[in-house]
């Protein structure tokens, strides 16, 4: 598969205004030399090159101003940008499939789940994918950041870098569609049904009995039964 061309930085503002359009809010984010050394003032040092935010206040200088995010990106550092979904009634999910197996535990996934829809979906440099899902309505939000073992982020709890932006000459790239699908609730939602016996070691539980009783098949007397 060819190289995706490295966006000028004219087109990586022009993606990150897009993206406000879509809700979304940006901010700007360090870039990397061509070395694929993070420009940052740690250089050679910093130990996420290329993904970490330029303002002071993370993620938390996200806008969904325009010409603010336009101002951001127009740095002579050529940056990056990030992008977060603000605080609504519409909850966004952003999903970090990542890791040397990920596609291995989707398949898994979604034979226990169901399959995943189509959505919104960003490939990162590392191959894995940022998968884009607005949370099913009325399905509580967890405490935590994963799900099934996932690096999730929710509204103003996290980010991702955009699409456009690059590290080390590697291209973030839209692969999928630009809406983004409902995420299913089996995929949130653990069964609430209990079984109806309990293996335990607990004495309050209930145990499997060593035999079952077979009542008579022609009216037997109550308490009678072969075994």
């Amino acid at each position: 598969m060819p190289e995706t061309p490295v966006p000028r930085n004219a087109d990586r503002i022009n993606a990150a205004l897009n993206h406000l359009t879509q809700g979304f809010a940006a901010f700007s984010v360090w870039s990397t030399l061509p070395n694929g050394v993070c420009k940052c003032v740690k250089g050679v040092d910093c130990t996420s090159p290329g993904k970490h935010p330029i303002p002071k206040d993370g993620f938390n200088a996200a806008s969904v101003d325009p010409e603010r995010v336009a101002t951001m990106l127009k740095a002579g550092s050529d940056p990056n940008y990030g992008i977060v979904w603000p605080l609504g009634d519409i909850i966004v999910v952003i999903i970090d499939v990542d890791g040397a197996d990920w596609v291995q535990r989707l398949k898994e996934l979604s034979v226990t789940r169901g399959k995943l829809p189509a959505t919104k979906t960003t490939r990162t440099p590392s191959g894995g994918l940022h998968l884009f899902y607005i949370w099913p309505p009325g399905v509580p939000v967890p405490e935590g950041n994963t799900l099934h073992g996932f690096v999730t982020r929710f509204p103003m709890k996290g980010y991702v870098v955009g699409p456009g932006s690059a590290i080390n000459g590697k291209v973030y790239a839209a692969v999928g569609p630009e809406e983004m699908a409902v995420l299913p609730v089996s995929w949130v939602e653990e069964p609430t049904q209990k079984p109806l016996i309990v293996v335990s070691d607990e004495p309050s539980a209930y145990e499997m009995p060593d035999r079952v009783a077979v009542l008579c098949a022609d009216q037997c007397h109550a308490g009678q039964a072969t075994r």
